[in-house]
């Protein structure tokens, strides 16, 4: 039976495996999408749709196919990043 983790130590909520620190950080990556999304944002990022960002996470997704055939841990960490800005932005 695996060690019960002290509840009043743990950095995550019960129903999370991350901590605050990186829920915060993946929330401000959401909320800077929003910011260039919304009215007043960038011009590019506010006409930008689901079938125009297509190409965009294709080319991100198959980077990181790439990046774990190379068994790069840093290359995988870059590329599984950039990954995660095109799914924001969907």
């Amino acid at each position: 039976m695996p060690p019960q983790e002290d509840s009043s130590t743990s950095q995550s909520s019960p129903t999370s495996p991350f901590s605050e620190q990186e829920l915060g950080t993946f929330q401000t990556l959401v909320d800077i999408v929003a910011r260039l999304r919304a009215p007043g944002g960038c011009p590019w990022d506010r006409e930008q749709t689901h079938d125009s960002l297509k190409r965009n996470l294709l080319e991100e997704s198959y980077e990181v196919i790439e990046a774990i055939d190379q068994g790069d841990p840093t290359v995988l960490s870059e590329e599984l990043g950039d990954l995660l800005v095109q799914i924001a932005f969907h």
